[in-house]
């Protein structure tokens, strides 16, 4: 949760200019937040390789295989083999909405989701 705080300093992505990245496919929300990232940037990365998923490119990172873009949600702070960057850009942040019909009875299990989500 480091990067949370205010006083995280972030980093701009010319600073990957060298290195080959795992992209994640445009279909994926944050594969295509990525595209926009680069393109902000005005950046053309290396490409090594593109793969469907969060997970494939998380774990390819792992092995050394290139740089990748990735969730704080996959972080559990046992990675040994990776660094982690705060990135300048406001397609670095993800907002989530959650929608309920009106007038419709909501379970508790719901009401307790959404507690958990908004934190």
């Amino acid at each position: 949760g480091l990067h949370l705080r205010e006083n995280c300093p972030s980093v701009n992505l010319h600073e990957f200019t060298d290195c080959s990245f795992i992209r994640i496919d445009a279909h994926v929300n944050l594969g295509m937040r990525t595209l926009k990232m680069f393109e902000e940037a005005e950046i053309l990365p290396r490409v090594k390789v593109k793969v469907p998923q969060l997970v494939t490119a998380f774990q390819l990172a792992e092995h050394g295989i290139g740089a990748t873009f990735i969730s704080d949600k996959l972080v559990t702070g046992n990675e040994s083999t990776l660094h982690f960057f705060k990135l300048q850009s406001k397609q670095a942040e993800r907002k989530y909405s959650l929608l309920l019909p009106h007038n419709v009875y909501v379970p508790n299990a719901v009401i307790e989701f959404i507690k958990l989500f908004r934190q």
